[in-house]
């Protein structure tokens, strides 16, 4: 079967007086509101996890009935000791600075979260060497790791894959006792293939100089050694290293760094003299270290369709296709399109909401329903650091 891929991009431009500034959409999301959107920001409402309650943490997500939901191991000390705390604070999670407050339930889980990571890492490595395993989501909510495998594979041989893939999963935790119910199947078709590539044919305002859409991404100043370089993060895929990019026929910057390898999509442009990033969401953006929590709303934005609510599926997925193996994705809900890859993943606000968090740069999309981000640590570490 032939592996179809395609990246999307974003940016959205204004003609300034002096110069050109490039300008992100605006939004009045729901991802701009109160409540909790990152596990960073649960994990310090919640205080400090000793040793123990590190090991029978099973993870955290927020529910359908607007609840944060903090999972330890059934059974553990952790567990009823947590449930105390919950107790005293009158089953409320409220944030250091009161800014957020939401509803918190304890609740018990088969497997901690190390027991996950454990058997998605034998798994994953099996993965590597068998095309027929296309994908790998860790599932906080439902306790388990959710593998894709290819649907033209005949029912006999995705049987003896499952059963292999039980077995190492059982490998993985050799003192502990599982069940199958840690791993859970679907079939890959084409309705989940994964597109990252670059629409050409597109008529959008920035592009490369080989005719290639993408979009802006967040605002990045980079420290050359002497002085800071103003510019802009996007995709990686289609964008090359001293590449000149355009909005119509004005040169704006050019491509300084640019990286696609399986784990980080992303590039840097750096402004040419008299362009600059305006931002219509708040008066800042910041790259952000923070993961979203499992079911968070945020704000997914490309060039193509503007700004859209999308809701997070997974903040640990990985897919292999044309040859590549990607990890550490993020996953939502909603599918972007064609032209835009290197757009933003938007959770948030900093300084009062004079800054919003950029968490993800937009990397692809299975055209339906899923899209698929690169997480703003692994950019920021990856380009700069």
């Amino acid at each position: 079967m032939k592996r179809k891929f395609s990246i999307l991009l974003i940016v959205t431009l204004l003609v300034a007086t002096i110069g050109m500034s490039v300008n992100a959409l605006p939004s009045e999301s729901i991802a701009f509101k109160g409540g909790f959107g990152t596990e960073q920001e649960i994990f310090s409402a919640w205080g400090e996890f000793s040793e123990q309650e590190q090991e029978d943490y099973a993870g955290v997500y927020l529910d359908d009935d607007g609840n944060v939901v903090l999972m330890f191991v059934q059974n553990s000390e952790s567990l009823m000791r947590s449930a105390a705390k919950n107790n005293e604070k009158r089953n409320t999670l409220k944030s250091k600075d009161g800014r957020l407050e939401q509803p918190l339930v304890i609740k018990p889980a088969k497997y901690s979260y190390n027991d996950l990571l454990a058997v998605m890492g034998a798994v994953s490595k099996e993965m590597s060497m068998d095309e027929n395993i296309r994908t790998l989501s860790l599932d906080v909510m439902n306790n388990r790791i959710e593998v894709g495998i290819q649907r033209e594979k005949d029912d006999k041989a995705k049987t003896k894959l499952r059963e292999n893939l039980y077995s190492i999963a059982n490998t993985s935790l050799k003192s502990k006792s599982i069940d199958k119910d840690i791993l859970s199947f679907y079939d890959f078709g084409e309705e989940h293939e994964i597109w990252p590539a670059m629409d050409v044919t597109g008529n959008t305002k920035v592009y490369t100089s080989f005719g290639g859409q993408f979009s802006v991404g967040v605002q990045y100043s980079r420290w050359t050694g002497s002085s800071y370089q103003p510019g802009f993060i996007s995709c990686g895929h289609g964008v090359y290293v001293n590449d000149r990019i355009y909005v119509g026929n004005t040169q704006i910057g050019t491509v300084i760094t640019s990286v696609v390898d399986g784990l980080c999509d992303a590039s840097f442009i750096a402004f040419g003299s008299g362009h600059q990033f305006v931002s219509t969401v708040n008066q800042r953006e910041e790259l952000s270290w923070d993961v979203p929590a499992v079911n968070a709303s945020l704000v997914q934005r490309g060039s193509v369709t503007g700004n859209v609510d999308a809701t997070v599926v997974s903040n640990n997925f990985e897919y292999q296709g044309n040859g590549i193996y990607w990890k550490n994705l993020i996953e939502t809900n909603k599918a972007p399109q064609l032209g835009d890859s290197g757009g933003a993943l938007i959770r948030g606000t900093l300084d009062l909401g004079r800054t919003s968090k950029v968490i993800g740069i937009i990397h692809a999309s299975n055209g339906v329903n899923r899209g698929y981000s690169i997480k703003g640590e692994v950019v920021e570490r990856t380009l700069f650091y």
